[in-house]
C-alpha cells in the first residue's frame, strides 16, 4: 500500500496523523502515564455520570411518592433522608 500524501489528508486526518506520530515517539514512561491519565480521566467521569443518574433516579422516586395522598411534608423529609442516606 502507497503512502498518502500528507496534501491529500483531510484536517481530520492530519491531527489523527501527528496525535500517532506523538504516541509513537513517547517513551514507555511516558507511555504509560499517558495511559493512566487517561484511564483515570474516564473512571472519573464514568463515576460523575453514574452520581446523576443516581440523583436523577432518586429525584424521580421523589415525585412519584409526592403525588401520593396522605404524605406530608414531614413524611416527605424523612424519605428524603433515608434516600441520601443510601
Amino acid at each position: 500500500m502507497a503512502k498518502k500524501r500528507n496534501c491529500r489528508r483531510d484536517p481530520k486526518e492530519r491531527t489523527e496523523h501527528e496525535r500517532a506520530v506523538a504516541l509513537k515517539k513517547m517513551t514507555d514512561r511516558q507511555l504509560l502515564e499517558h495511559m493512566d491519565r487517561q484511564y483515570k480521566a474516564g473512571f472519573d467521569a464514568g463515576s460523575i455520570g453514574i452520581e446523576t443518574a443516581e440523583q436523577e433516579s432518586m429525584r424521580k422516586i421523589i415525585k412519584t411518592i409526592t403525588s401520593i395522598k396522605g404524605i406530608g411534608a414531614a413524611t416527605l423529609a424523612k424519605i428524603n433522608t433515608a434516600l441520601e442516606a443510601i
